[in-house]
Order: structure tokens, then sequence, then C-alpha cells
């Protein structure tokens, strides 16, 4: 990984390229649509970076994706965890190693330490000895380039490179052992295993298993190579850059796959083989960082695999304690594979591509048509084993269905009408015309004949949601001088919101005193407006709304039509719709009184009956509500083994009962529902619940108004 702390403080110009790769090492989203050349100005620390150019990532819709194979699966279960941690140890000094028949200890892999060539001598000997065609590539004094040819047995003059760079550093000082076994000898460990488990296998394209040196002087050695491939006008597919893979401190799997726009297709074929054969990884889109740059310069297609350096960044990067034993050795081994399975996909091709716009959230209970454009090299059958469309409602299990339209590679899916406020959720599903191979949008599904009777981890979906409007009734209400006004509405409907808008007209003849906000039970104050319009007159049929072109800041009094609020009104989605909502007006003014005409809140929702799964759980079970002690809402989850007659009742503290939240036939799965107790009185209640009419358990709430 390129130093960014051992700099002094001064001020240097960089070229874009060498910005991008400062930023990424900061993990800032980037653009690779920087300014050619840029100052910055600062120091390099692992924290701080000031720039004088802000850039952004902004990743198109594509969907040309990896697909599941069984070959794949196969190949990447070679990768052993043994194997992995002995290159990395000896690489590291943490053992030692056979080098030239002699047992030898690399002690440093510092671009100036005779370590460094020692590991050097030490990739030539292992690409060798798994048969690769190996080259010392020697671009300078000081750098030395190790490669290990595999050549394809049907396009051997195309090649896709695997690559890592394998010097290290340490921050300020030469010591007499720099480890660096995460920065980078995670990433040169995984390139020689992946070249190891590849050993008999015949491979269309030419794999060059590259090991740069020098990377920690920014990327002297890759520079070397991508400038003699780019003069020779070699064919390269595909860069495919491992670098940092081996720390997951807070084990949550996140990474980073980072690419230029240029390369968007080859980092989404990275990013879904992850999906599909790693799926307890979490992979983010970046932008690029270290060795690939020098490739996506000269006009090639590179993709960086590298671990989260942002919100779990490595607390021992550049120091001796980057170590073997600071490894997270399972995240080590999910990587390895992942950038094994990319390269297979990869070589052989297995994608497809899938096009489609996804289904909007309406208020129509009628059918539904779903359109995919579907395609392979490999052919997709369309007979049989045909595209399948698979759909449910909210704690359901899928239907599927069969395209009703099929020409060339258009398909068009009928979804059945689903009464108001109700989720429904989809995926599609299709195989190659051998039926080899598997893909799903969204990723990550499985099976065959008929394909994707295994879902993916993650579902399209939409809302038949139900819409209305609840004004208050006890308006108008004058709004003294220096005096803060509340005014009440109670939603009786049940349900969670999907979208929220308010509506008001307020007199006052200098707005710029008004402070308006929107207050439900258990959320914090929520600001629509404060001192906006100046001295200009009133609110007339004025909406906040989350999706107006116009914020209320950039309005001009009266202020009719739609503004979007000073604080989003979207972090209320998915909160109880039922309940008492107030209106909280300040007017600051000392001379001024004005009135509250109307106010309404329009919104639309839906019925939370599940919470979407894809598992059965292991036992039933009844939750403690949340939060508890609660005023007014709470939550209560619950989880089924088998489908099941539900019925959850609330009971006071003299055995009566209060409410009852469910009384349906549930299936199998873990459920949360969410019930506002505002028509109740604070004190001790108890919720139980009956399975198939047996009292399963019983638990305390307290709520405190």
């Amino acid at each position: 990984m390129l130093n960014r702390v051992s700099c002094h403080i001064f001020e240097i110009q960089l070229t874009g390229r060498l910005i991008m790769n400062a930023i990424h090492k900061l993990s800032l989203p980037v653009s690779i649509q920087c300014t050619q050349r840029s100052v910055l100005t600062g120091k390099f620390s692992k924290f701080f970076l000031k720039l004088i150019v802000v850039c952004s990532i902004t990743l198109p819709q594509l969907f040309s994706q990896s697909c599941y194979h069984p070959e794949v699966e196969a190949v990447i279960s070679k990768v052993s965890l043994d194997s992995l941690s002995r290159f990395n140890r000896e690489l590291t000094g943490d053992t030692t190693c056979i080098i030239g028949s002699e047992t030898r200890r690399i002690i440093s892999r510092f671009w100036k330490s005779d370590g460094n060539i020692l590991a050097a001598q030490y990739l030539y000997e292992r690409f060798r000895s798994f048969g690769y065609q190996a080259e010392y590539w020697q671009y300078s004094q000081t750098g030395m380039n190790i490669l290990g040819v595999k050549p394809g047995n049907k396009f051997p003059n195309q090649k896709i490179i695997l690559c890592c760079h394998y010097d290290d550093y340490v921050s300020g000082i030469v010591p007499d052992t720099t480890h660096g076994a995460d920065d980078n000898a995670s990433g040169t460990a995984a390139v020689l295993e992946i070249a190891r488990i590849l050993t008999e296998h015949e491979l269309p394209y030419t794999i060059v298993f590259a090991a740069w040196d020098e990377e920690e002087r920014f990327l002297f050695g890759s520079d070397a190579y991508a400038d003699s491939c780019k003069k020779k006008g070699d064919s390269i597919i595909a860069v495919i850059n491992l670098d940092m893979i081996a720390w997951d401190f807070n084990n949550d799997g996140v990474h980073s796959v980072g690419s230029d726009s240029n390369s968007v297709s080859l980092s989404e074929i990275m990013y879904s083989a992850v999906k599909v054969y790693l799926p307890d990884l979490n992979p983010k889109r970046t932008g690029p960082g270290s060795d690939e740059m020098s490739f996506l310069e000269r006009g090639y297609k590179g993709v960086l695999l590298i671990e989260d350096t942002y919100s779990d960044f490595n607390s021992n990067y550049h120091t001796v304690d980057d170590n073997f034993p600071n490894l997270n050795k399972q995240y080590f081994l999910s990587l390895t594979k992942a950038a094994a399975a990319c390269l297979l996909v990869l070589e052989y091709d297995y994608t497809i591509n899938f096009k489609h716009t996804p289904l909007g959230s309406t208020n129509d209970t009628s059918a539904r048509v779903a359109e995919f454009v579907i395609s392979s090299a490999h052919g997709i059958a369309v007979a049989g084993n045909a595209p399948r469309l698979y759909y449910k409602s909210e704690g359901g299990n899928f239907n599927s269905v069969n395209a009703f339209y099929n020409n060339l590679d258009t398909f068009r899916f009928l979804l059945p009408g689903y009464p108001l406020r109700t989720k429904v959720s989809y995926y599609v599903a299709a195989q190659d015309s051998s039926g080899n191979m598997i893909g799903t949008l969204p990723y990550g599904g499985r099976g065959f004949e008929p394909p994707g009777t295994v879902p993916p981890p993650e579902f399209f979906y939409y809302y038949i949601f139900d819409q209305s409007s609840q004004c208050s009734n006890t308006v108008p209400r004058m709004l003294p001088f220096q005096t803060i006004v509340y005014d009440s509405v109670i939603i009786p409907n049940r349900g969670l919101i999907l979208d929220l808008d308010v509506n008001l007209s307020i007199n006052h003849t200098n707005d710029q005193d008004l402070y308006i906000w929107l207050i439900r039970d258990g959320v914090p104050m929520h600001l629509l407006s404060k001192e906006n319009g100046g001295e200009g007159d009133n609110y007339t049929n004025t909406t906040f709304d989350d999706e107006a072109e116009l914020s209320i800041k950039e309005g001009t009094p009266p202020f009719t039509g739609h503004f979007k609020p000073e604080a989003e009104l979207t972090v209320l989605d998915n909160t109880e719709l039922q309940g008492l909502w107030r209106l909280r007006i300040l007017n600051l003014s000392t001379v001024v009184q004005g009135e509250l005409l109307s106010w309404c809140m329009n919104f639309q929702y839906f019925d939370p009956i599940a919470v979407e799964n894809n598992h059965v759980p292991v036992k039933m079970k009844l939750s403690q509500n949340y939060p508890n002690p609660f005023n007014a809402s709470t939550n209560i989850s619950y989880s089924l083994i088998k489908q099941s007659g539900v019925r959850i009742l609330i009971f006071d503290v003299l055995g009566r009962e209060v409410k009852t939240l469910v009384n349906t036939k549930l299936p199998a799965g873990e459920y949360v529902l969410s019930f506002n107790a505002s028509d109740m009185s604070s004190g001790l209640y108890f919720y139980s619940m009956f399975i198939d009419g047996n009292l399963f358990e019983t638990k305390k709430m307290v709520l405190v108004k």
C-alpha cells in the first residue's frame, strides 16, 4: 500500500494519477473525472489530507454480472488456508523457507534491503515450482518485478494479469525486521496460492501472475511494466490487483472493489463474483488506488480488491506490528477465493447480462408487467428451463411464473395484482442453454432446472401503497408573539410510513419570525422551516415534500407549492403511522401575531407483516419489546419454525384483554410488529403469544407518558 505517513510537511503538486492513489488510500469516494493536474497541500497522514479538488464516484446501473457455475466453486474450494498462511509467514520472516536450496529467512522487503532481493528470488522459484514460465523483470538498478506466465490454450496473445506488490515499508525507519504481513504479503500470498491451485487447469486466456516491486515508492514497478505493455500493444483483457486483504478487525466482511469509469464492467464482475460465491463478504464500490492505476491511465481495464481502509483501518499499518499473528485468517481466505472466482469467471466468460427497470411503488392493485433483457455468450435456455420470475408478498412464500412474451433476448412476466398496503418482492433467474451456469437479478441466487430455486440474498420490491390525508379539526389557531403553539392530529390508520408530506397555511406578515416543527412521540422534533422568507407574508398552501425540487430556504413567500423541508421527512419512513402527531410553531415576533389556518398530513403507507428473510428460525421465540419502557410506540419481534396460527394479545395488570395485535395464520419466519399505545394509559402491561391456540410465552412492558 502506498506510503502515506512518511512525508514531511510541504506543498507538492501531483498528477491526477497520484492524487487518485492518495485519495483511495484514505478510502475517500473519488471520481476519475478529476483535473489532470491539481494541487495537494498539507501532509500525508493516516487520517488527514487536504485537497484542492472535490471528487465523487458515480456508477451507472449496469447488470453484467458473474454467474454461479459449479466448476468455479469446485476450484476456489481448493484455496487452502494452510498454504496461504505458509506463503505469508515465509514472506514476512515469521518462519524460514527454502530459497536457492538453502534455508533462509526473509528479514525485510524494504526496497533498499537485501531481504527484498531475497523475496524476489523466493517468488521466482515458487512460480517455477508451479510449472510456469518465470521471469525476473528488471526495470531499474533497484527495481525487479517477478512474473509467472501460464499460456492460454485458445487465446495465448490475450492476457489477464493477476497482480500484487511484494515490497513493504515501515514509517520513518528501516529496522532489522519489516514484516508487512497485510501490506502486502497478503496480496502476494494470494497471488501465489491462486497460481498454485490453477497449475492443472487449462485456461483459454494467458494469465500473468505478477508481483510488483517499489509500489511504496509510488508504483514504480507496475508503472514500468504497464508502460512496456502499452508500447508493445499488448492485449490485456483485465488487471486484478490485490493489495491488503487480511485485516478485518470488526469481522464485518467489508472490503472495497475499486475501479475507474472505464472499468465499471470489470468491477461489476468482481463485485457480483463476491456476492455469488462469498455471500458472507460485504463488498463496497470505490475508486482505484494502487498498482492497477498504472494500467488504468494507459487505457486498460483494472480492478482493485482491498480491505476496508476507511472505517476499519489497519492500526498496524506500516509498523513492525503488521505481522502474521495479527491477520484475520478467515477474511484473508475469503478474499483470496473471491479473487480466484473473478479470475475464473473472466477466463470462461461465465457472465449473464440483465437489463431491467425496477418496478416502482403504486396504488394500482391490478397485475403488473416486468420486462427483462437477458443475454449471455453461452446462450440462454428458452424452452423447458427458460427464465423465471419469482415473486411473493411480504411474509409469504415465493411463487414463480414463466414469461408470457419472449422475443429474442426480451422477456416479459406478469405479476399478479395485490391488495393495498402490500409489499411485493421479486427476482428473475436464467440459466445458460447447456444448463451449466445460473444467474439471478439481483445477484446471488442458485439452483438449476428450473433456474433460481435458491433465492438471492436481496430482492427487488415495491409497495401497493394505500394513501390518505388527516387534517386538523382544531384550527384556526392564533399565534401570539413570542409564544409556542401546538396543534394535534390523530391518525387512526395502522401501518408503516412509505411517504409523508405536510401541508399548511399560516397568516403572518414577517415569515422570518416563524419556526415550524413536526413532532411525533418517541421521535426527535422534526424541523420543517425556520427564519425563512425574510419580511415576506404568509405560508399559503405550502407542502413540505422531500421530493420537491426547491428547498424551503430557496423559496419565496407565500411559499405556495412544494418545498423540501429543512430536515428530511424520509427519516420517518418505515415507522408506525398510527398515533398522535403535533405541529409546533414558535412565533419570535414581539409585535406581529399570526394565525395557523390549516394543516394536514398526506401519507402513503403499507402493512408490516414480516421482516423479509430467507431462512427458517431455529426455535419459536417471543422477544422483549423495544424500546421498553416506551412512549408511545414500540416493537415486538417473534419467530416461527413452522406455519402456525398466531395470536398476540395485550393484558392489563388485572388480566383484562386490552388489545389484539396479531390474529392470523403465518408461515415460518421472523416477524416484527409495531404498534402505538397513544390510546392506552400509562402503566404495566403484559403481552402474550398463543401458538395454535396454546399459550407460548408472556412478557411485561411498561408504558410511560
